[in-house]
């Protein structure tokens, strides 16, 4: 079930959750996955925006959506390429960016910036 995150605080308290337990699947994309973040998350007016974490009896799922000005966006992680995709509104949605973790600050930002402005 998806669980709207009302503020900064619990979006902050939830993507917490995720780092830790991005340790278990993906430890190659916890370095990349604080950028990732801080860089959505600055783009980010609860007034108008909304973010959803998918959760499965109380634990986290591997899916975030993000409607920023009217357009929803998912952030799911991919087993089989070991990356974050982010889709366009569903997670059967067309990928529209891959985030395997070797991307640094620019790298995020080229990608991010023609989605979170």
């Amino acid at each position: 079930m998806a669980r709207k995150l009302n503020s900064k605080t619990e979006t902050d308290k939830e993507f917490n959750r995720i780092e830790k337990e991005a340790g278990h699947h993906a430890i190659h994309l916890n370095p990349m996955l604080r950028d990732l973040y801080d860089y959505v998350i600055s783009r980010i007016n609860f007034g108008r925006d909304q973010i959803e974490m998918y959760e499965r009896n109380g634990n986290l799922a591997r899916t975030t959506w993000v409607t920023h000005r009217g357009k929803r966006y998912v952030f799911t992680y991919d087993y089989d390429n070991k990356c974050v995709d982010l889709r366009d509104y569903s997670i059967k949605g067309t990928t529209l960016e891959s985030f395997d973790g070797s991307e640094d600050s620019k790298g995020l930002d080229s990608k991010l910036k023609k989605h979170f402005y």
